[in-house]
């Protein structure tokens, strides 16, 4: 089997059962990269990516789908492995802020909520 071959079917057996649009790829001398989109609701989509790094010959993925993110990884059999999807802006939340203009009111809000914070994980 021609390694084309062989990573689509890859590529086809992570998305077993899961409503994935495969819709871009990026390929360079190092590695393929897939995009795929998967319905969330009439406006939005999740994204699940595939990844192939060719010198080692492994493969990888993440989504952002909370649905079906345990489903890709029982497909591959890495149920063990599984992580979930953080929305970026909560994992951030303390960067975000210092970059952020914020007016002297809305800093009042910001500090107090960092008091809060500091006060809550002194307990």
């Amino acid at each position: 089997m021609e390694v084309k071959e062989r990573l689509f079917n890859e590529i086809q057996e992570l998305s077993k059962g899961i409503p994935v649009k495969w819709d871009r790829l990026t390929v360079s001398k190092f590695n393929l990269i897939c995009y795929g989109w998967i319905p969330k609701n009439e406006k939005q989509s999740d994204f699940v990516v595939y990844f192939h790094i060719f010198d080692s010959n492994q493969s990888f993925f993440t989504t952002s789908s909370v649905k079906y993110s345990k489903r890709f990884a029982k497909n591959w059999k890495i149920e063990d492995l599984h992580t979930d999807c953080i929305v970026f802006d909560y994992f951030f939340k303390q960067q975000i802020r210092k970059t952020k203009k914020v007016t002297p009111k809305q800093q009042k809000l910001v500090n107090a909520e960092l008091i809060f914070d500091e006060v809550v994980k002194k307990k």
